[in-house]
């Protein structure tokens, strides 16, 4: 990855300096604003372990890399969320918020592991490394990949969609 890709996602911070001196801490993350120079989608782990049937990283992130392909992903191990970025401003159905799915635009913040990080290793990591700078996922491979969980279900059979489904409330 190189310091041209680090230099953009720095260019999202409030205070760059701080953020570079934060990297290079154990660790190695920082917390970036999102809404800026992307956004994010926030999808819990659980979710793609389940579209994918493992919980093995590098069978996850050889199959991330070659889903979004151009796209960037980071993985908080800590709290088990994938953040797909996306470009500000993009569009996200709420359809998906009872998995979990979440859109991260402006006045959210998400922590970002320094840009070398791409093994599965510390609190956080990039299993799809961002290759430039401002290369982003696209949103409908995000969505994808979020009803590819549907689809699965749909094969399970009728009780495990009645189990995977939560209550509705009158």
């Amino acid at each position: 990855m190189s310091n041209a890709v680090a230099e953009w996602l720095l260019g999202a911070a409030e205070d760059k300096e701080a953020a570079r001196v934060s990297w290079q801490q154990p660790g190695g993350t920082t917390y970036l604003p999102c809404g800026g120079r992307f956004s994010a989608v926030r999808i819990p782990a659980g979710l793609v372990w389940e579209v994918l049937n493992t919980h093995d990283e590098r069978h996850i992130d050889h199959f991330l890399r070659l889903w979004f392909y151009d796209g960037a992903v980071i993985l908080d191990r800590d709290y088990s969320w994938y953040y797909c970025l996306v470009p500000p401003a993009s569009e996200w159905p709420t359809k998906w918020a009872h998995l979990g799915v979440e859109y991260l635009g402006p006045g959210a913040e998400i922590c970002v592991p320094l840009p070398t990080r791409t093994e599965p290793r510390g609190h956080g990591y990039w299993p799809v490394p961002m290759v430039s700078p401002g290369a982003l996922c696209r949103v409908e491979q995000v969505e994808i990949l979020v009803a590819l969980r549907n689809i699965r279900l749909l094969r399970k059979g009728p009780a495990a969609r009645a189990a995977a489904t939560p209550a509705t409330r009158p």
